[in-house]
């Protein structure tokens, strides 16, 4: 709601200097280049707060503003119902759970890009595909259960997972004869 606020703010204040700067002009030449400088300057005021959904974590970003507002909210004006330890205490656990679900999501579907990017003949013996830590590659985990246990196509497995997520083959663990 503040963001709404500060927008809304920053659009106003352009169209007044848009305003002044149109009523000091001192020749009518002027006018239409003035404008047209002006009138894009309201436009990207107006699109400024599209731009974040153009980056790349865009909603972990909302989602994280979010929680800052209603925290700053709850500290400062009370609007929730006042700053006891408890209430505290409830927006790390409410922070914290959003953590563990957004990192329980992208090691899904981290996996289920990766399982999607082996080659038929390998994803055949695939029965289960299981990462953990997909969003710090430096200590990812990686555990595949097989139908199979030839050694040649254990190791290309392996090799392709390491080789498609970017990291190390030690970390890809192989689990033989898992059901699912």
């Amino acid at each position: 709601m503040i963001a709404i606020g500060v927008w809304l703010k920053h659009i106003i204040l352009i169209v007044l200097v848009s305003v002044i700067a149109d009523l000091l002009l001192p020749t009518k030449s002027m006018q239409k280049y003035v404008r047209a400088v002006l009138g894009i300057a309201i436009i990207a005021a107006m699109i400024q707060p599209l731009a974040p959904m153009y980056q790349r974590d865009w909603a972990k970003q909302v989602a994280e503003q979010a929680i800052n507002e209603i925290t700053r909210a709850n500290g400062s004006t009370g609007v929730l119902g006042g700053t006891s330890a408890n209430e505290d205490t409830s927006f790390a656990a409410y922070r914290q759970q959003l953590q563990s679900q957004t990192s329980a999501e992208s090691d899904r579907l981290l996996a289920d890009a990766a399982s999607a990017a082996l080659v038929p003949s390998e994803r055949a013996h695939v029965t289960h595909l299981q990462i953990e830590n997909a969003q710090n590659p430096d200590e990812m985990i990686v555990t595949v259960k097989l139908d199979t246990s030839d050694h040649a196509i254990t190791q290309a497995i392996v090799q392709s997972l390491a080789r498609t997520l970017h990291v190390d083959s030690r970390q890809v663990t192989v689990q033989i004869g898992g059901g699912g």
